[in-house]
């Protein structure tokens, strides 16, 4: 009889961050969302995505750049990890499971935030902490590539 036993794997650091284009446009159609995570295990490594999201703002943005960073710790098998984010709003939301405060799409947010609550038992050890945004690699090459972007646009 085989017994599955999961085992603590060496701790593994992922960055990660959000941020909205147009965050403070009334029409909420014209903004962009942008997630970055960093893996620091791997040199080099890091994803950045866009979506289009009605309603979307800096903190909806953070959150999905969390859950993003979860799935893809998950698709690596990592089951030790400490998530670093400079987001204190996002921090408190997940630590005590609600959305506090105005939000743009509170449905949707909320959905996001039970999503990343369920996806947490998958790991056998999974920390959030909260780091100065200097220090957040994610944030770091988010704000790099998006102002490349944002010159491209504006050169064309």
């Amino acid at each position: 009889m085989h017994i599955f036993t999961k085992t603590m794997d060496e701790r593994k650091i992922l960055y990660c961050d959000g941020a909205c284009k147009s965050n403070n446009k009334k029409d909420q159609s014209q903004r962009r969302m942008f997630i970055c995570y960093v893996d620091e295990s791997i040199p080099g490594h890091f994803q950045i995505r866009a979506r289009m999201q009605k309603g979307g703002s800096n903190n909806i943005a953070e959150l999905l750049a969390i859950d993003q960073t979860l799935c893809y710790a998950l698709n690596k098998g990592y089951k030790n990890i400490l998530i670093r984010t400079d987001s204190q709003v996002v921090y408190h939301w997940i630590e005590n499971g609600g959305i506090r405060g105005k939000v743009n799409n509170p449905e949707f947010t909320q959905k996001l935030l039970d999503r990343i609550t369920r996806l947490r038992s998958w790991f056998i050890n999974l920390e959030f902490q909260i780091v100065p945004r200097s220090l957040n690699k994610a944030g770091i090459k988010l704000e790099k590539k998006t102002k490349k972007w944002k010159n491209l646009i504006t050169k064309h």
